[in-house]
């Protein structure tokens, strides 16, 4: 909604626009299911991360928002809606276009790097547990996971948002 409203407000540029429309008609061709992925507040995502105050239970969501990017940008019926939600995610970030395969390779390598530092697989009583000592890398390692996480998950979280606004449009737009 909040894209929506921007877009109503301030026009984006042609090739963004076309790009949005493209993304919208890629999205009504679908098919398949489209990968559960909840974005995480790009924000808070960095704010924890950068000042080492992450728990267990955001390490799992964001490893769950990394591996639904990794296979959205992963799949080939998602191709053609991949490539033009990237290209407005870029203008929306400021930044330059990654490819999905480079995507699906960054998210992938996050995610299996999170996977290392904690267990998934932990019961569900204990999804908000700090870390403890013993469950992280030495310091340099922790930092360059973290720092490999912040890149991945706020492509995948701007790109999950973005898609969720598109989706949103598009059913406001048919019905």
């Amino acid at each position: 909604v909040e894209l929506l409203r921007r877009l109503l407000l301030l026009p984006p540029r042609p090739a963004i626009a076309d790009a949005l429309r493209s993304a919208c008609e890629a999205l009504g061709a679908a098919t398949g299911p489209l990968p559960l992925v909840r974005p995480l507040p790009v924000g808070k995502m960095v704010r924890l991360l950068s000042a080492r105050q992450a728990n267990a239970h955001f390490f799992r969501d964001l490893a769950q928002l990394l591996g639904g990017t990794s296979a959205a940008m992963a799949d080939e019926a998602l191709r053609s809606l991949n490539e033009r939600l990237l290209v407005v995610v870029a203008d929306e970030a400021g930044a330059v276009a990654a490819s999905p395969h480079q995507l699906a390779e960054a998210a992938a390598a996050a995610h299996e790097t999170i996977r290392s530092l904690l267990e998934l697989d932990a019961p569900p009583g204990q999804l908000g547990t700090p870390l403890e000592l013993g469950d992280v890398e030495s310091p340099p390692q922790q930092q360059q996971a973290g720092e490999a996480a912040t890149a991945a998950a706020t492509s995948s979280s701007s790109s999950s948002a973005a898609a969720a606004d598109v989706a949103g449009s598009s059913a406001s737009a048919s019905a």
